[in-house]
Formats: C-alpha cells, structure tokens, sequence
C-alpha cells in the first residue's frame, strides 16, 4: 500500500519537474527582490540573461530527446500542470526584471500627468511591463531611446516564454 502512494507522488511531480519550479520559483523571487530593493540594472539584466539561457536549454533539450519520450533530464519540460505554473514564474520574472530596469534607467515618461516626467513609482514600473510583455501598449507611458531598447528585449524574451505554452496545450489538445 506504502509503495503504490509512494509512486503515485513520482508521477505526480518527478525529480525534473521540482528542478523547474524550484527554479523558476528562484528567478521569480530573485527578480521581485531586485526590483523591492532597486538593484543595479545590469543585475536585472543578468537574470532576464539567465531566464532566456534557461529556457533556450529546455528546448534544445526537448528536440534532442529520444523519440519515445522516455529520456527524463532537468531540461525537459514539465508535465502539463507543472508548466503552466512555470510560465507563470517567467513571466513575473520577466515582469519584476524589467520593472527594475525600466526604474532605474529612466527609460519611461509618463504620459498623463503635465509636464511629462520620468516614470518614479514601482506600481507604475510594473504595469509598464506587464503592458508591454503582453503587446497591449495603451500609450499612457512611452518609452525613450533608452527605454525602447528595453522594450525590444523584454517582448523577445516574451516570446520565448509564449513558445513554452504551445507545446503544452498542443499536447493537451492531442489527448482529448
């Protein structure tokens, strides 16, 4: 009875789907702290660095596997469940990353109030980046040269975390 509780939990979350999310888990915590404390940007910009190398790893290792789907290593992706919630810590690793960066840059005016100033508050940082990371762009905050550059970064890394949810639902879609 012991042993069949024992491997229903191994199925549930195996030894590379607790690699993922506590990895993400990090990065995500990491990134809000850098941007609580207002960290340097080039720290920002090392860990949004991390997240793409991280991701990019998960997908070359993914085409690599073997055919059959039984090669289990760190960088293969999460069963369905698990991914989902790995997306969601990219993303607010994407989000707080760039909120910092956009911070500490200066990289942003604010639109709406007169005269038109530098973005200052961190609620203001993160709603830029979430705008922009889901290619809203409502135009309240423009971002200047500097910022532009930002900007260009963060919708790729976006894009890589988006190329993580196809193959998820992909594979969902296949199994109804």
């Amino acid at each position: 009875m012991e042993l069949q509780k024992e491997s229903k939990k191994e199925k549930y979350m195996d030894t590379a789907d607790k690699w993922h999310i506590s990895i993400g888990m990090f990065l995500a915590t990491f990134s809000y702290l850098l941007l609580s404390y207002e960290a340097p940007v080039w720290v920002s910009a090392a860990t949004v660095f991390i997240l793409s190398v991280y991701i990019v790893l998960i997908f070359i290792k993914c085409a690599l596997r073997s055919k059959d789907g039984n090669n289990k290593s760190l960088f293969e992706l999460p069963n369905r469940t698990w991914a989902l919630l790995l997306v969601v810590l990219f993303v607010i690793t994407n989000v707080f990353s760039f909120s910092n960066m956009y911070l500490k840059s200066e990289g942003v005016i604010n639109q709406i109030v007169e005269p038109k100033e530098v973005m200052e508050s961190i609620p203001d940082a993160v709603y830029f980046s979430l705008v922009t990371v889901t290619t809203l762009g409502y135009g309240d905050f423009i971002p200047n040269e500097q910022g532009r550059i930002f900007v260009i970064f963060q919708l790729a890394t976006g894009l890589l975390i988006l190329l993580i949810i196809i193959p998820v639902v992909a594979s969902r879609v296949t199994t109804w």
